[in-house]
């Protein structure tokens, strides 16, 4: 248990660090559609490290769903976001949505 719960907190630590970074970039270029879509697939990984409780694990499938949405409107043509989101909206269970 003590190292599972090390190895978790490293996950955690190392998660928030690279959000910082991704976060602060994004706020010196808001419209960079890279960072958008850098920042959706980070959410999306983060999500999928098997690692996270249920909760944590559906509040970054979400930060990642709203991140590929944003994305999307700067990249309406991108086939790797409307995968990526499709698969984040049916894990969700939102499978009519999922179908659009």
């Amino acid at each position: 248990r003590v190292q599972a719960a090390t190895a978790i907190a490293k996950v955690e630590r190392e998660f928030m660090s690279k959000l910082e970074r991704i976060e602060a970039a994004r706020a010196k270029e808001p419209n960079n559609p890279n960072l958008t879509m850098a920042l959706a697939k980070f959410y999306d990984d983060y999500a999928f490290t098997g690692v996270l409780d249920p909760e944590l694990e559906k509040l970054n499938r979400e930060r990642a769903i709203n991140t590929y949405k944003s994305y999307l409107q700067q990249d309406p043509n991108s086939a790797e976001a409307w995968i990526a989101f499709g698969r984040l909206l049916y894990r969700n269970k939102q499978w009519e949505d999922a179908a659009d």
